[in-house]
């Protein structure tokens, strides 16, 4: 494969790694993942969803016009979506 999620943290207002957050805080996702070979039309996209399936926002690693049309070379990345509380 050419891509490989490295790991997947959820990250506390102090930058700990946390099981579970508290929401009057801000918390940060972190994405590491490695691309091992040029990849074509890709980007990084989280989608954050309430309990009942509601979509809360989506995030993207760049809202750039044309970013996802520019190949993305071999290497490993860390994107980080910051939440606020």
């Amino acid at each position: 494969p050419r891509l490989c999620l490295r790991s997947l943290r959820l990250l506390d207002a102090s930058g700990r790694v946390a099981s579970h957050i508290d929401i009057r805080h801000p918390a940060t996702v972190e994405v590491e993942y490695e691309i091992r070979g040029p990849l074509p039309l890709f980007r990084l996209a989280l989608r954050f969803m309430a309990a009942d399936g509601t979509v809360a926002f989506t995030t993207s690693d760049s809202g750039s016009e044309g970013f996802e049309q520019k190949p993305r070379t071999p290497g490993v990345y860390t994107a980080r979506c910051v939440v606020p509380g």
